[in-house]
C-alpha cells in the first residue's frame, strides 16, 4: 500500500513526460527542469467517494490523487515539484521518491514539503491519516500532516488557521535561526560590553520565540 492508503485508492497510470510537457506546452526551461530531476511520473492513488464510499466530497474538494515522482537525484531542484503541481488542475500529494527514500510535498500558499523518510516507514499504516468525513476535511488534514502542524485539541482546521499557522511556524524557525546566529557571535567576542549587548539580544529573541511557540498550541 502507498502511504498506508486502502488498497481500494490504487490506480497505477503512467504519465509519460513527454506527453504532459506537449499537453502544456513547456517552455525548453521547464523541459530541461524536469528532465534533469524526473525520470518517470506515476498517478499511484486516487481517494474520492468512488475509492472510500465512507467519504463525501467537500464543498471545494472532489477527488485527491498521490502522484509518485521517480526522481534521478536525490537533492532535486524545488522548481520541479512546484512545476508539476501548477500544471495538474487536481488535487495532488506528490510522493517524490530517491532509491529507498520518499519526501511528501503539496502546494499550500508555498511548497510544503516532509522530511525524508525510509519507504519501510511510509508503508505503515499511520504515515498518512484520512481526517474528516468530507475530502475538505481530508486535503487540509494531509496539508497540516505533511507539514507537520499540531493543532491544540478542539481548535477548527481550517485553510486560515492552518494559513496562520505555518506563518507561525516560519517566523519561530526565523527567530531559532538569529539566536543561533548571536550565540554563536556571543561566545566568539571578546569585548564585555558588546557580549553583554549580544545576551540582551538574544534574550529578547528568545521571549518573542516563546510567544510564538504558545500560539502554536
Amino acid at each position: 500500500m502507498m502511504l498506508g492508503l486502502p488498497a481500494s485508492t490504487e490506480i497505477h497510470k503512467q504519465l509519460p513526460k513527454t506527453a504532459l510537457a506537449h499537453k502544456f506546452n513547456l517552455k525548453p526551461e521547464e523541459r530541461r527542469l524536469l528532465d534533469a530531476n524526473v525520470s518517470r511520473l506515476e498517478l499511484v492513488n486516487q481517494i474520492s467517494p468512488q475509492t472510500i464510499p465512507a467519504l463525501a466530497v467537500g464543498p471545494e474538494v472532489k477527488g485527491i490523487y498521490v502522484l509518485k515522482v521517480a526522481l534521478k537525484v536525490h537533492d532535486y531542484d524545488e522548481r520541479v515539484a512546484r512545476l508539476i503541481l501548477r500544471l495538474i488542475p487536481q488535487k495532488v500529494v506528490l510522493c517524490l521518491a530517491f532509491e529507498e527514500e520518499v519526501q511528501l510535498a503539496v502546494f499550500h500558499e508555498k511548497l510544503l514539503v516532509s522530511s525524508w523518510r525510509s519507504v519501510a516507514t511510509y508503508g505503515d499504516a499511520t504515515s498518512i491519516k484520512l481526517e474528516g468525513v468530507d475530502l475538505d476535511a481530508v486535503w487540509l488534514g494531509i496539508k497540516r500532516q505533511i507539514a507537520d502542524i499540531e493543532f491544540e485539541d478542539g481548535t477548527e482546521v481550517t485553510e486560515s488557521t492552518l494559513s496562520q499557522a505555518l506563518k507561525t511556524a516560519e517566523e519561530s524557525e526565523k527567530l531559532e535561526k538569529q539566536i543561533t546566529r548571536l550565540e554563536k557571535a556571543m561566545y566568539a567576542e571578546k569585548q564585555p560590553r558588546r557580549k553583554f549587548v549580544l545576551h540582551r539580544e538574544i534574550q529578547k529573541l528568545k521571549a518573542e520565540l516563546q510567544r510564538n511557540q504558545f500560539e502554536e498550541l
